[in-house]
């Protein structure tokens, strides 16, 4: 297998050896309706450049999840 054809497959998740898919879930987390806390990095618009385009901070999202729906989030 070419290592660049590899690597770019990786790269956009469609790889076959690696992802989200290999994590082993239980059955319970599955079907759980526990929820997990987790965080993420959003933008939030913070008003308008000089430009006209709308100027972006980063900003920490808190979440409340599912397990299921955290695994396809992935």
């Amino acid at each position: 297998m070419d290592a660049k054809w590899h690597n770019k497959q990786c790269f956009l998740g469609k790889s076959t050896e690696y992802g989200v898919h290999k994590l082993p879930l239980y059955t319970q987390e599955l079907i759980s309706n526990a929820l997990v806390k987790w965080h993420s990095i959003g933008n939030e618009i913070m008003g308008v450049s000089k430009d006209g385009s709308p100027k972006k901070v980063p900003k920490v999202l808190h979440h409340d999840t599912p397990a299921k729906d955290l695994v396809k989030y992935m």
